[in-house]
């Protein structure tokens, strides 16, 4: 299940990504935001502000897709490095932080919370 549209993408939100690129990408971040927010997210009424995060992490998706492994090469005496893709987890959580850290479910319960 996908949390927004492309029509929400382009129209509301303002993204520019192909449509059939949107569609694959869109499953990977509905996805994303199912697992973190425990499914709470009732499917007959998504909130905005998920619409919001889905199209945000669907542009991060896209980024880093586009991102090739090699940052740089140098040919005398060999050497290579290569891009550090650890903080590619983070920058999607920060997504979903900024969405949806002060979203609640409509019993009250915030979206993101884990428990306790």
């Amino acid at each position: 299940m996908r949390y927004c549209d492309y029509k929400f993408y382009k129209e509301d939100y303002g993204g520019s990504m192909p449509e059939s690129s949107f569609k694959r990408l869109s499953l990977d971040a509905s996805t994303y935001i199912k697992r973190n927010t425990f499914n709470r997210i009732d499917k007959n009424k998504i909130p905005e502000e998920v619409k919001l995060c889905t199209c945000s992490l669907c542009d991060k998706l896209k980024k880093m897709e586009k991102r090739e492994g090699k940052k740089s090469e140098t040919v005398g005496t060999w050497a290579v490095s290569y891009d550090d893709k650890s903080n590619e987890k983070t920058d999607l959580y920060d997504i979903l932080l900024n969405y949806l850290s002060e979203s609640l479910t409509e019993e009250g319960i915030p979206l993101l919370y884990r428990g306790c």
